[in-house]
């Protein structure tokens, strides 16, 4: 059980690679985090984003020689699924593959970057999607193994959203989305309620019928609170020369026993935040990264640079 969710939390994570937008490109890495920190000693990068939970590089430590055994067996070409040998990912000479270093600069210098924390049953993932100018990295991190990515053309949020959807749905038993009408309240009372039905075990349908909830919105909710199948949060984070900021909001995508669900920020004309529960089809994830986004310094996905 635990080795197919690691797979399903894997495949998911590697995304679309068939627009490469780099001129060097290289099938995407499966790296223990030990690999992951020679790699950033050769390129001198420091940190990678904090969510993974990889070690940093000092530069006190210095870089790892050509007899490293780290260096030496990332120095060996693989096979990939179709028996051809892959690059090497660092050469004879101790230079890192082109294609390995655009992808940790990206993840370690981006402009924006969208952050998941995701549970699958007892096993549970971490993933970063970056872009830096045009280009666009990915990592993911399960247990003590690690896949690093280039996460190919993302041209706006729709392709955001496919991107976002492939790291929950299950290739193996895709989920379909949920079958609701959608709900919109305000965030402050539905937290209270929620908490009230969970932890104080208050009466459901006297906590969100006075929200307006239907019935079935009522089943939806709790279906998505009493141990989901699956579960991913996502965070956005823009950087800039003063530091970074890290969006107000969330995104939660849910695969419960009514499907799919997505539950996603909206904030009104006086400011006051609400949350939207819609059936997670492409459409109304897109609407949701698109709030979520919004919230951001820069309401753009694409236009924001770090260097201003």
């Amino acid at each position: 059980m635990r080795s197919s969710l690691m797979r399903w939390a894997h495949n998911s994570f590697q995304g679309k690679k068939d627009e490469m937008t780099n001129s060097v490109s290289a099938p995407p890495l499966t790296l223990t985090p030990g690999a992951v920190w020679v790699i950033q000693a050769l390129l001198e990068i420091e940190l990678l984003p904090h969510i993974l939970g990889l070690n940093p590089w000092v530069v006190a430590e210095g870089a790892p020689g050509l007899e490293d055994p780290g260096v030496k067996t990332l120095q060996e070409r693989k096979r990939d699924g179709s028996g051809r040998l892959g690059p090497a990912v660092i050469d004879e000479t101790g230079k890192v593959h082109p294609a390995v270093a655009d992808w940790f600069e990206t993840l370690a210098i981006p402009d924006v970057m969208l952050s998941c924390l995701g549970t699958a049953g007892d096993v549970y993932m971490a993933a970063v999607l970056c872009r830096r100018d045009g280009r666009h990295a990915a990592a993911s991190r399960v247990a003590d193994e690690v896949i690093v990515h280039d996460a190919g053309q993302i041209r706006g949020m729709g392709d955001l959203a496919q991107q976002v959807m492939s790291w929950i749905i299950n290739p193996e038993a895709p989920a379909k989305a949920a079958k609701f009408e959608p709900i919109t309240v305000p965030t402050d009372k539905f937290t209270k309620a929620l908490g009230d039905v969970i932890h104080r075990n208050r009466g459901a349908a006297a906590m969100f019928g006075g929200l307006g909830l239907t019935p079935s919105q009522q089943r939806i909710v709790l279906a998505a609170s009493d141990r989901p199948a699956r579960t991913i949060g996502i965070a956005a984070t823009q950087f800039n020369a003063r530091g970074e900021y890290v969006s107000e909001a969330s995104v939660a995508l849910i695969e419960t026993s009514e499907g799919l669900v997505v539950n996603g920020p909206r904030r009104g004309r006086d400011k006051r935040w609400w949350t939207q529960i819609e059936p997670a089809t492409p459409a109304a994830v897109e609407r949701a990264l698109t709030s979520l986004v919004e919230s951001l310094p820069t309401p753009h996905w694409r236009n924001h640079s770090r260097r201003g």
